[in-house]
């Protein structure tokens, strides 16, 4: 029963009782921040242990082949509890992760805080169910899994660095360090998927022999991407020295007239943009370089873990910079809230569209067959 979409989804849904339950349990054990790590640490255990019961169980033909099937679907379970955490900071819920909020993670009851914990309670539930899903089905699902890649490794990489070293610095408990291996999971499955992918994916030769064949300057949508990598990286390294305080004038009058929100001593925005100068302006190098030149395989992957990011994060930035729990001060200011809402917009769609273009149409960076190479060289002179 279990290894069907239908006990996928009844398996996730245990994440209410048990939540609950643990929730009684921590009323009398005490709220001290190590007995809410330990009693989680033992009531995943115990989850783990039962379902590999049950999947023992079960006939032998119904268990899936794809072992990270089980990781996803333990994964599915924790983001459900993600959501019941954001439903109680919320209070639509009461009794549910009340001692864990207040001894476990308090930063989570921050507007970036709450954010994530909903972003990982829906949309990571919804992608993570699919994959498991998928898996039972035997249907390919590595473009889910690399997109799914890039949102949660970002969403827990700002989470840890920001608090870190943001103003909850100082009220870290021993729960945080759950979040851990959230931040390892998605590298490893991700290398996975690469692999498996560059092992498995084909192009027609015909298709890539005329795609070889045009320049740059008859693909009118590579040129656009083009332009948008350009944008996005003079935006990015501005909001990159905003939050290493740069103090030239064109920075502080970015920060001042348009994202304040960057100066926010919580800590997560800071971060957020540092993590994008740091990797995605080498990204939009070499994405350039990608769209110019053919033969660039790794396009196809990464442009889907970028997508992945750039969705979570400029969502959740965007969100936060309005949410009631930030500061006014740190709110856009009302004349420039427009080009902030249009440049936040444009950074997360466009990323969609370049991954988009790049899956649908990868005949350009597919590497050109060897006895085609003479012909293509001679066509173009």
């Amino acid at each position: 029963m279990i290894f069907s979409p239908i006990g996928v989804v009844l398996f996730t849904l245990t994440a209410f009782p048990v939540t609950y339950g643990y929730n009684y349990i921590l009323k009398y054990t005490g709220d001290n921040h190590w007995t809410v790590f330990g009693v989680a640490v033992a009531v995943l255990i115990v989850l783990c242990f039962v379902f590999y019961i049950l999947s023992k169980l079960s006939d032998q033909n119904e268990r899936p082949s794809d072992p990270l099937f089980y990781v996803f679907l333990v994964l599915s379970f924790t983001a459900l509890v993600d959501l019941i955490i954001s439903l109680e900071i919320d209070g639509y819920i009461h009794g549910f992760m009340e001692f864990y909020l207040k001894e476990g993670e308090p930063y989570l009851n921050t507007a970036h805080g709450k954010l994530c914990v909903y972003w990982d309670g829906t949309v990571h539930y919804v992608t993570q169910m699919s994959i498991a899903i998928r898996c039972l089905q035997k249907k390919n699902y590595d473009h889910l899994a690399l997109y799914w890649s890039g949102s949660l490794g970002n969403i827990v990489l700002v989470y840890i660095l920001g608090t870190m070293t943001g103003s909850h610095a100082g009220e870290i408990k021993a729960s945080f360090l759950l979040t851990v291996p959230y931040l390892i999971i998605p590298v490893v499955i991700g290398c996975i998927v690469i692999r498996r992918r560059m092992l498995a994916v084909k192009f027609d030769n015909r298709k890539v022999r005329i795609a070889y064949q045009q320049d740059i300057l008859t693909r009118p949508m590579d040129i656009l991407l083009i332009t948008y990598l350009i944008f996005s990286t003079f935006i990015t390294v501005i909001r990159g020295l905003a939050a290493l305080d740069c103090t030239w004038p064109s920075v502080q009058n970015y920060v001042t007239k348009y994202e304040p929100y960057i100066g926010d001593p919580i800590g997560y925005p800071r971060i957020q943009m540092l993590v994008y100068l740091l990797y995605f302006v080498p990204f939009y190098a070499f994405a350039i370089y990608g769209l110019v030149v053919p033969g660039n395989t790794w396009m196809l992957n990464w442009s889907l873990i970028y997508a992945g990011v750039t969705s979570q994060s400029q969502i959740i930035h965007l969100c936060a910079a309005f949410h009631k729990l930030t500061r006014p001060a740190f709110h856009p200011p009302r004349l420039g809230r427009e080009g902030f809402i249009l440049v936040n917009i444009s950074l997360q769609v466009i990323p969609q569209l370049l991954a988009w273009r790049c899956n649908n149409y990868p005949e350009i960076f597919a590497a050109l067959p060897e006895d085609s190479s003479d012909t293509v060289k001679a066509k173009k002179e």
